[in-house]
């Protein structure tokens, strides 16, 4: 994984252990995603790996719930509904 943070251009103390521990890349391919075409994505899990990516939020609790029903015509609907309670800022929204 580090040969290909030094090629995204991403700065990395080189004594960071980040590679075949079943996380990073190698992981992830095993389990069968492909980073080849898709440089934000790769982006984003090496800053993740390397500690660099802000919390920009932190998920509170949150609640899900799918229901089958019918509606006013008669057809049977699955209907969910999720609700989220994160923390932004320290403000709970």
């Amino acid at each position: 994984m580090i040969a290909e943070l030094e090629r995204a251009g991403i700065a990395y103390d080189k004594k960071t252990k980040a590679g075949p521990s079943g996380r990073g890349t190698q992981g992830a391919r095993a389990a069968g995603y492909a980073y080849e075409s898709a440089n934000a994505s790769f982006d984003l899990l090496a800053r993740r790996t390397l500690g660099k990516v802000p919390e920009y939020f932190r998920v509170e609790q949150f609640d899900v719930n799918v229901e089958q029903r019918y509606n006013a015509n008669g057809q049977r609907v699955t209907v969910a509904m999720a609700v989220v309670k994160v923390d932004v800022g320290r403000r709970e929204n």
